[in-house]
């Protein structure tokens, strides 16, 4: 048996898909930490996925078993002008697939990612594995995807990689690292936002897990972190004079990591000034990325379709032939409540 720990697709030559595989060989050592042996790289191409597997199965002397698969890549390339969806339907179809493999979007080919070292890890499948529970972007598992394509907006989001160079003081290879965040309208990419206005969108989509928030004041010439304990994100629509209206209601708490000020934050009157700015710096990154999708991408990854979809049901049939033109002019309004739950025990004295 050979196990399946990462895949992807790529366009081949004459139109047709390359399906990359990275297999491990069960070891013949009783050392369970060398069990799998060391991975190696196997491709085949083919019409589709499924016929790209089944010369992948011809090539290989061991059955492929893919239960253990949890990393599956896409091809920029190939996502821009061939479309995921027909593909993705194949993985989740194959009985030995599990739904929660995670997906990323690649600007290198899926070779050149899966056959990647690095000095942490043993193989690029368990980098991006590590990667994708940092949260840093939406981790974004095949099941996942295919909820967001059937909801009323058809469009999803997806974690774009890409090789960086390392430090040179530390390695001389290359190893995969998150950019940003791919935009799929139905399933062709249409655009990518970068790591920071990502941040934005998790809020939307209900993805946030304990992020760093770190705002600096001017005033007392420092800055004070906060880590997220708990955030909820509503979205609630409304139609006024028959034009659609979107209020993005959160509730969230922090708690206080680092005070690089004077400021004594358990005193109520600093506490409720640090919310105010918690407020404005979250208003302000979701302005960010409302701004981009509505206008640069005209693309609904925020779930507003859905939510009027919910709400209002019969409206939305009405008009939702038309929503690529109604989106973009969707008027957002913010209803923010972030408190500071522990402000710490420690108290800076002030100088």
């Amino acid at each position: 048996m050979a196990i399946v720990t990462g895949g992807g697709i790529d366009k081949a030559d004459d139109n047709r898909i390359r399906f990359t595989v990275q297999i491990h060989v069960p070891s013949s050592k009783k050392d369970s930490n060398e069990s799998l042996g060391s991975p190696s790289i196997l491709w085949a191409d083919g019409v589709n996925t499924a016929d790209a597997l089944s010369k992948l199965q011809i090539k290989s002397p061991r059955k492929l078993f893919f239960g253990q698969m949890h990393v599956f890549i896409i091809n920029e390339k190939f996502a821009k002008e061939n479309g995921v969806r027909d593909q993705l339907d194949f993985l989740a179809r194959v009985p030995d697939i599990r739904l929660r493999n995670k997906l990323f979007i690649s600007e290198d080919s899926v070779d050149q990612i899966l056959s990647s070292k690095t000095e942490l890890e043993k193989s690029s499948v368990e980098t991006l594995s590590g990667i994708s529970k940092k949260l840093v972007v939406p981790a974004i598992d095949l099941n996942y995807f295919l909820q967001m394509q059937e909801d009323k907006g058809q469009s999803a989001v997806i974690p774009k990689i890409r090789m960086m160079e390392p430090d040179q003081k530390a390695s001389n290879s290359m190893t995969p690292a998150i950019v940003g965040t791919s935009i799929l309208k139905k399933d062709r990419i249409v655009g990518e936002i970068d790591v920071e206005t990502t941040r934005g969108l998790m809020w939307f989509r209900n993805k946030i897990e304990n992020p760093m928030i770190t705002i600096v004041l001017d005033d007392e010439k420092g800055s004070v972190s906060f880590k997220t304990l708990h955030a909820r994100t509503e979205l609630l629509p409304r139609i006024e004079n028959g034009e659609w209206k979107m209020t993005v209601k959160t509730l969230s708490s922090v708690d206080v990591v680092q005070n690089a000020t004077n400021l004594q934050i358990p005193k109520p009157d600093v506490t409720e000034m640090l919310e105010k700015k918690l407020n404005e710096d979250l208003q302000k990154r979701l302005e960010q990325v409302v701004q981009q999708v509505q206008q640069k991408f005209k693309t609904d990854v925020l779930g507003y379709a859905e939510a009027i979809y919910r709400k209002y049901p019969k409206q939305w049939y009405a008009k939702k032939d038309h929503w690529d033109e109604i989106f973009p002019e969707i008027e957002t309004e913010y209803d923010l409540n972030v408190k500071i739950l522990k402000p710490g025990e420690y108290v800076r004295q002030r100088q």
